[in-house]
């Protein structure tokens, strides 16, 4: 729970939250092959978060889905989310790759 507020589901250093967001994250069926929206409540977090100084990770359930079954699919798409909101992917000295 970030300030008594909501909750992010997981935190890496850097102020990094990742936050694997469900289907009541969207409006839209994915099933119909529709594109998801992010629902009101979805959006605020987010840019309350990057306001705050956080990086923030968003994958959806479609996309988790997907990737299932595979867990250098995971792995990719984990790295990919994180590389395209800049977050340091490469090793520091002397400490283990958080996502191998």
């Amino acid at each position: 729970v970030y300030g008594g507020v909501f909750h992010i589901d997981l935190v890496l250093p850097h102020a990094t939250a990742i936050e694997v967001d469900g289907p009541t994250h969207f409006f839209g069926a994915s099933e119909k092959g529709g594109a998801l929206e992010a629902t009101p409540e979805t959006l605020f977090k987010r840019t309350l978060l990057k306001r705050l100084g956080w990086r923030v990770v968003a994958v959806s359930y479609a996309e988790w889905e997907a990737a299932r079954g595979s867990r250098d699919t995971q792995v990719q798409l984990l790295r990919r989310r994180l590389a395209e909101a800049g977050y340091p992917l490469e090793r520091e000295a002397g400490q283990d790759a958080a996502l191998e």
